[in-house]
């Protein structure tokens, strides 16, 4: 028999080797915002990622404690100690190696080891142990092999063991952030949503503002109440006049949420699509979640809505607000027109409904910039600042990092990054965008997810856009790939100049190996890791 020393370690095995293991369901379980149901799509989405790592580790844990077992049993207390020792040095390493063979790849969004993910692994530990001591009486293999097989389980548990510590950690930090915000006199509070576009007027606004006021932003995609709590709470001061806050959601009641915390008294609610579907199952209930901000708007409070957006006209009709389009008729508050579009950048008209007028010009892409500028130039018009002294500001508008970023590489070739994150009406945009440019024209994309029942049709109407503007097409995966190819193929286009890669690395490197002479290459998206 072993004694105690030894059994210990032998206990102490599987649950460090499940332990490292779990790494990168640990990292999906972040990435789906510690949602349960997200969560558990993430795991049946990547079967091979998050399941075989268990698999492939209770076969070793099998062949290991057999052995182990079979000479810690027939040896001196040493031999047994080194057996041991052995052992649990093995299931360490194997634990990491499995989680590196079926897991590894360049992350877009590696794990990042927060206190919450460190409590989480707490829990885990903890979890696995009292498993492992509990059915280790019964039976070494089996239980070894259980604890190993079950590890997306084991996370799971723990997830819902730690919830309610979470929830009173998270109530601290709300609290907290939001009577800092309160004590600051005469802050001006602008909360942003929408289904896309939120990023970049968030920041266009405050290029804009930043000339006459102190402003903070919420920085890269914070919009979740921690994160923003988080910015809150470390950032802001005193002295800031204006504070801007993107506000994003995946459920019904996300942006009341962030309501609560912020309490804004300006609303820009920039577009309504089919983005989160997979979350939100209805188009009406992304629209209902997304005028959560304008429903939270004081007596006062002013919104923001873009005209241009169908389902924000239909539930904005009867609502006062400041309206704005790209387009549109003198009814409108304000709105752009006489649009020009080139490779260099965008040229424009901005008209207020009283009649002042002013030209824009900027370096960015898009006809969607153009929506997106004018949103920030209406919020910037109502808080005083005359059109034309925001012309400046307007012109020297950087792009936002993997949005219709340009990237001229020399040798003729240009590189346009678009791969932060896609939605119809981006993708839409973005080869717009692309056809403005001479040359070879090629697109490498993953397409779209998270739109629910509309991703295979969407997709598929992807496909037929690209084969009207793109040479040579590079797309990345098999699941979302299917729907773009047949898209580009019934759209006439010739199959030899589309071709499904494994990788967005495999396709740029073939997009830069095709065509000849001056050439463009669109990014357009790349996935979430908890989608490749």
């Amino acid at each position: 028999m072993l004694d105690r020393l030894n059994l210990c370690i032998f206990i102490l095995s599987p649950v460090t080797g499940c332990l490292f293991a779990a790494r990168e369901l640990i990292h999906f379980y972040q990435l789906e915002s510690y949602q349960f149901t997200g969560y558990i799509r993430a795991v049946l989405r990547r079967c091979k990622c998050t399941l075989m790592p268990g698999v492939v580790l209770a076969v070793f844990y099998a062949f290991i404690y057999f052995f182990a077992d079979i000479f810690a049993n027939s040896s001196g207390f040493y031999t047994k100690l080194i057996i041991s020792l052995l052992v649990f040095s093995l299931s360490a390493i194997s634990g990491k190696y499995v989680c590196k063979v079926f897991c590894d790849r360049q992350h877009k969004r590696p794990l990042v080891i927060t206190w919450r993910v460190k409590r989480l692994y707490i829990v885990l530990f903890i979890t696995c142990l009292v498993i492992s001591i509990f059915f280790f009486r019964y039976h070494i293999i089996l239980s070894s092999m259980a604890l190993a097989i079950l590890i997306p389980v084991w996370v799971w548990l723990a997830g819902i063991i730690v919830w309610p510590i979470e929830r009173c950690i998270y109530q601290w930090y709300f609290n907290n952030a939001h009577t800092k915000l309160q004590n600051i006199d005469r802050l001006i509070r602008v909360g942003i949503t929408g289904s896309y576009g939120k990023t970049s007027v968030k920041f266009i606004l405050e290029a804009i503002l930043s000339e006459k006021y102190k402003t903070f932003v919420t920085p890269a995609s914070y919009n979740t109440p921690m994160g923003v709590a988080r910015a809150i709470r470390e950032s802001l001061e005193s002295s800031h006049e204006i504070f801007i806050c993107e506000m994003g959601a995946r459920h019904v009641g996300d942006i009341k949420e962030l309501c609560r915390l912020v309490s804004p008294t300006l609303g820009i609610l920039t577009s309504i699509g089919p983005q989160h579907l997979e979350t939100f199952k209805t188009q009406e209930r992304v629209t209902q979640t997304k005028f959560e901000l304008i429903d939270a708007l004081p007596d006062g409070g002013t919104a923001f809505l873009c005209w241009g957006s169908e389902h924000i006209r239909k539930q904005g009709q009867t609502r006062p607000a400041v309206r704005y389009a790209v387009s549109g008729d003198n009814s409108l508050d304000i709105r752009a027109e006489n649009l020009a579009m080139g490779s260099r950048g965008l040229s424009f008209d901005v008209i207020t409904k009283e009649g002042e007028r002013e030209r824009f010009t900027c370096g960015l892409l898009g006809r969607h910039t153009v929506e997106n500028i004018t949103a920030a130039i209406a919020v910037a018009r109502h808080m005083g600042i005359p059109l034309r002294d925001m012309a400046p500001a307007v012109r020297a508008l950087k792009p936002a990092r993997h949005r219709l970023e340009l990237l001229p590489k020399g040798g003729g070739l240009t590189v346009i990054d678009d791969a932060y994150n896609a939605n119809p009406a981006g993708a839409a945009a973005a080869l717009e965008a692309l056809s403005l440019f001479p040359g070879v024209k090629v697109i490498v994309t993953p397409g779209m997810v998270e739109l629910g029942g509309a991703e295979e049709a969407e997709n598929r109407a992807f496909g037929e856009k690209i084969a009207k503007v793109c040479d040579y097409a590079a797309l990345i995966g098999e699941k979302q790939a299917a729907s773009i190819l047949k898209g580009v193929l019934d759209a006439g286009y010739d199959e030899a100049r589309a071709r499904v890669f494994g990788s967005f690395q495999e396709g740029y490197q073939w997009a830069l190996s095709v065509g000849g002479g001056e050439k463009v290459i669109l990014l357009e998206n790349d996935l979430p890791d908890n989608y490749r």
